[in-house]
């Protein structure tokens, strides 16, 4: 923001990714409280990778049937920005997929941003975020819901309290995607 004028700019770069920081509970034992912390150690920090979906938003809310998916897939490669072009679904299915519905593609989610119909060639435009880069390949699988896992990897290794009473009270973790 400028001192004289109070305006400022804003630049919205293309590079977009999603953070998160997760809170697991309590621990039910010492032994699961060891699980939890070999799984963090072997990531090495920020050295490996795991799979995660976003827990309040795992299950879609469109009518789009998982038990009879069809085989949803990303029609053409190289596409950008917020407009995805997808085929395979159902055909002429209104509703489908519902504003905040999850998906993934190729190991990254995405999230829909407006609610999805499709044609009655099985075609859909998604409008997601973050936007479509060219490394989306064409015919990519798309999973939808409770399907849809993310690629993440840690910011920095938890701090875990070597005490009885207080590591019994869980602890926090920070993630970013990883692609």
């Amino acid at each position: 923001m400028t001192e004289f004028t109070y305006q400022s700019k804003v630049y919205a770069w293309e590079g977009k990714l999603r953070k998160a920081t997760v809170r697991v509970g309590e621990m039910p034992s010492i032994a699961v409280w060891k699980e939890w912390q070999v799984a963090m150690l072997k990531l090495n920090g920020r050295d490996g990778t795991f799979y995660m979906q976003d827990p309040i938003g795992a299950v879609h809310r469109g009518i789009y049937n998982l038990a009879s998916p069809g085989a949803p897939l990303v029609a053409g490669g190289n596409q950008n920005g917020p407009d995805l072009t997808t085929d395979g679904w159902p055909v002429s299915l209104a509703g489908m997929l519902k504003a905040g519905d999850f998906i993934a593609i190729q190991g990254r989610l995405y999230q829909l941003m407006a609610d999805a119909t499709s044609s009655a060639g099985g075609l859909s435009t998604l409008q997601i975020w973050p936007h479509a880069t060219p490394a989306i390949l064409d015919n990519a699988v798309i999973t939808v819901g409770i399907n849809a896992f993310g690629t993440f990897r840690l910011l920095e290794f938890p701090a875990f309290v070597y005490d009885v009473e207080r590591c019994m009270t869980g602890f926090a973790f920070a993630c970013e995607e990883a692609f």
